[in-house]
């Protein structure tokens, strides 16, 4: 296996996220500051320096349980929540769409090539939004990180690379036409504008509910009504953290309070560390 293809993992894992995220705010009319502020928080915890300087250090592929923590911990890192249901489904459509992307690249440099076209894509969503300077600084160490980790790598070694995404996908099979309305070819998801255009099947899917500062992103129904896709804004229970099969690491969760003014800045982000050191 690999020692290499954890960042590949979490880098394409965490830009399908962004994308899904920026989309539906955009959909819903979310009022831009707190659109703008839920993808820069984000990005910053997500990219934060210390935090890419310990996934890049050579190590096996994270389990999928610690994985899916760590989308957790980004998820919440702004004033947006979501349901525990919305956070399972979301994170489903995150794999697939990246183990649809590795199927795809049929040639060995194909994964490389698919990682630079999110984050080129990234960087063209951040560089309109205010206060994102600091975002395409961390933006660029990644980039930076990639060129250097992967660039040189020779056919065999790339040839690992893919057989180890490949194989940590392999029993991963989740019919994601449950969530989506195939309106639209996904054939060009690994275009430039595809991903804006497979993201658009989304729409009758998410709602989002603002509360003060802080809103709520639903974006399934447990149970979609026949014919269609029914939310239910009364039924969709608030995500808490804690409880249950997210628990995680005592002393973590009180970083990720929603109304935490110092969100997806300094906060957060030894306790993201404690989560890849726990996964390490």
């Amino acid at each position: 296996m690999s020692l290499l293809a954890m960042p590949l993992l979490y880098v394409n894992l965490g830009v399908e996220m962004v994308y899904i995220l920026d989309q539906r705010l955009r959909a819903q009319e979310i009022p831009p500051d707190k659109g703008e502020r839920v993808l820069n928080d984000v990005v910053r915890k997500m990219f934060d320096k210390d935090c890419i300087d310990k996934l890049f250090v050579p190590c096996e592929l994270y389990s999928t349980s610690a994985v899916r923590k760590c989308m957790d911990a980004l998820a919440h890192s702004s004033i947006m929540r979501l349901s525990e249901t919305s956070m399972d489904k979301l994170f489903d459509l995150m794999m697939m769409g990246v183990k649809y992307q590795i199927m795809c690249s049929t040639k060995l440099e194909g994964i490389l090539q698919i990682t630079l076209l999110h984050l080129s894509q990234l960087r063209s969503l951040l560089a309109p939004l205010a206060d994102s300077s600091a975002s395409l600084a961390l933006l660029s160490n990644v980039e930076a990180r990639v060129q250097q980790t992967y660039g040189g790598l020779g056919p065999g070694a790339l040839h690992l690379l893919r057989q180890s995404l490949m194989r940590y996908f392999l029993d991963r099979r989740v019919k994601v036409s449950l969530f989506l309305q195939y309106a639209t070819d996904v054939a060009d998801k690994t275009d430039a504008k595809g991903a804006r255009q497979e993201l658009a099947l989304l729409s009758a899917l998410l709602s989002i509910k603002p509360q003060s500062n802080n809103f709520k992103l639903s974006l399934f129904d447990e149970e979609p009504a026949a014919g269609g896709v029914s939310l239910d804004k009364a039924t969709i229970p608030s995500f808490k953290f804690g409880e249950g099969k997210h628990q995680y690491k005592e002393g973590m969760l009180a970083s990720l309070k929603l109304d935490d003014a110092s969100k997806g800045k300094a906060s957060g982000k030894d306790e993201l560390l404690d989560l890849l050191d726990s996964a390490s």
